[in-house]
């Protein structure tokens, strides 16, 4: 029983910080966005105008997950600018792995319940 609590609890703060890193992750987005516009319009335009909701097409939304992930970003000769894309980068990666955690927990707590 006490396993199963643990579990639980885990679960819980997993969750909870899943909802906190969502709004942080927001703001770092909107700024890396705002970065990207203002300060290197040409590449903001070859990425297809992203902005915090809309995307000109899916093969643009998948285009900028690509230019993050892959460090498109490092090119562009700015240093701060560059500084904040892999902080959002880092951030995308202990999102991901805490969202694989939630669920990892979840079947967790449901096969010891079954």
């Amino acid at each position: 029983m006490i396993a199963l609590h643990a579990l639980q609890v885990a679960f819980a703060v997993c969750a909870v910080l899943l909802l906190l890193m969502g709004g942080w992750g927001f703001v770092l987005y909107r700024r890396l966005l705002r970065g990207l516009r203002e300060r290197h319009p040409s590449e903001w335009e070859r990425l297809g105008r992203p902005t915090v909701i809309y995307y000109a097409s899916q093969r643009d939304r998948r285009a900028l997950g690509r230019w993050v992930s892959e460090g498109g970003f490092e090119h562009l000769g700015d240093p701060d600018f560059a500084g904040s894309c892999r902080r959002y980068r880092g951030y995308l990666r202990a999102y991901g792995w805490l969202f694989a955690s939630l669920w990892l927990l979840f079947g967790a707590v449901l096969a010891w319940r079954a």
